[in-house]
């Protein structure tokens, strides 16, 4: 009783962990994520979740219980499930989604508790350098919707492309706001995969350590090619911007590629920085990349952020001319 108690605990956080329930208010054109309005839910809310589930695991699950091994058997199945279900929702074909195809809840009355602000008024940029900009994230996920291309929302204000939109596409204000509300809505959904992500990967992670030690007690002490390492972290010391300047370079003098075919090979590159466990610092604190696309799109791009990689050049060279003088000795 003591162990499936235990387990209880752990699946008690689990399924809130994973928890994916949205519903659609038509009266005010927005959606909510586990009763959250999805324009305010913060980036934090995801980090809390996954910490206090790796909290948990950490602390519950032993690997000479069986039981807890079958347990994550089963509920690694589950996450794999609902990645592809997540996968299938076409997240960037999200516009013309069918609310009642998914299963979601439709509401036509106005909100007990309605959110501060509607889907259109995003929230300021934040002033540290590099810092992951929800806003201009939203924006390109509306440009897309409508098949702007990332420098022609890259070169436009918010208030343009909103005037551009009711009239050139004829859009009524409620429309517009709708379409926020799934670009917020895509955001979330995209925070939300990354945590089934990194959830499998430590399920997958403790599956393969299990399966390690029974060879080692059955005699065979080889180290076979279905134990996979662990993910690790990267944890680059600088801005997002200053990422996309590093990898861009060694890019484009040939250092590195993501493809055996050279025309995509960048697109790989960075869907790989967006899909890998690496990190910037937003201040004191590390934050997982997201939407590297936008940091690619400005390199060469306006004065200011030309000015940024040339900074960002002179301090490389500096460090390797540091680095020449002592192997010269």
């Amino acid at each position: 009783m003591k162990e499936v108690r235990k387990l209880s605990e752990i699946n008690a956080v689990l399924e809130e962990t994973i928890k994916l329930e949205i519903t659609y208010n038509a009266s005010i054109q927005n959606f909510t994520y586990n009763d959250y309005w999805v324009n305010e839910i913060q980036r934090s809310y995801f980090d809390n979740r996954i910490a206090k589930l790796d909290k948990k695991i950490d602390k519950v699950i032993d690997l000479n219980e069986k039981g807890h091994i079958a347990y994550i058997q089963g509920v690694n199945q589950t996450i794999k499930t609902k990645l592809v279900e997540l996968y299938e929702l076409k997240l960037d074909d999200l516009k013309d989604i069918d609310y009642q195809k998914q299963g979601w809840d439709v509401y036509l009355t106005y909100p007990q508790n309605p959110p501060k602000n509607s889907s259109i008024e995003l929230w300021e940029q934040i002033p540290e350098s590099g810092s992951d900009d929800r806003q201009e994230y939203i924006l390109q996920i509306v440009g897309s919707f409508y098949n702007f291309g990332y420098d022609a929302v890259n070169s436009m204000s918010q208030s343009n492309m909103n005037d551009l939109l009711l009239d050139k596409y004829d859009l009524q204000q409620m429309d517009l706001q709708l379409s926020y509300a799934k670009a917020h809505l895509v955001f979330i959904l995209k925070l939300h995969g990354q945590i089934l992500k990194s959830l499998h990967q430590k399920f997958q992670d403790i599956l393969n350590l299990f399966n390690k030690l029974s060879k080692f007690e059955n005699g065979d002490f080889t180290l076979g090619n279905e134990i996979k390492k662990k993910q690790g972290k990267l944890y680059y010391k600088g801005a997002k911007y200053e990422l996309a300047f590093l990898f861009n370079f060694l890019y484009d003098f040939g250092y590195i590629t993501g493809s055996t075919r050279r025309s995509d090979s960048k697109t790989y590159i960075k869907h790989f920085l967006d899909e890998s466990e690496t990190y910037f610092f937003k201040g004191q604190e590390p934050t997982k990349i997201l939407a590297i696309e936008k940091e690619f799109g400005r390199i060469g791009n306006g004065e200011g952020h030309v000015g940024k990689e040339i900074k960002f050049i002179e301090k490389l060279i500096d460090k390797l001319y540091e680095r020449l003088e002592k192997l010269k000795g």
